[in-house]
């Protein structure tokens, strides 16, 4: 059932970079096409942000070594920030949140 549900998403690394005045700004560089199936696992009211509501996601994959200490994200029709790596497991899961 997971294969199924795979899409292909590009996955970018998050190298920051200097502007001229010493601040570091994200850069995120293109790594790879991967598949990954992205499900829905919850949702929070938040009346204290301008948002009002948060969302998480887990994505599965096949992919393996990423770098729990750097910044990724997946981009294909929503983008989203992977916020904790396991690859523990035969299937990479990816905690993510949605970037708009």
């Amino acid at each position: 059932m997971i294969n199924r549900q795979m899409e292909e998403y590009s996955l970018y690394i998050n190298q920051p970079i200097q502007d001229k005045y010493g601040k570091l700004k994200d850069n995120y560089v293109f790594l790879d096409n991967i598949q990954v199936a992205i499900n829905f696992i919850s949702m929070n009211k938040r009346t204290e942000d301008i948002r009002f509501k948060d969302c998480d996601y887990i994505g599965l994959t096949l992919y393996k070594g990423l770098d729990l200490s750097k910044d990724y994200k997946l981009v294909g029709k929503v983008s989203y920030k992977i916020v904790s790596i396991n690859e523990v497991t035969r299937l990479s899961q990816y905690l993510l949140k949605v970037v708009m």
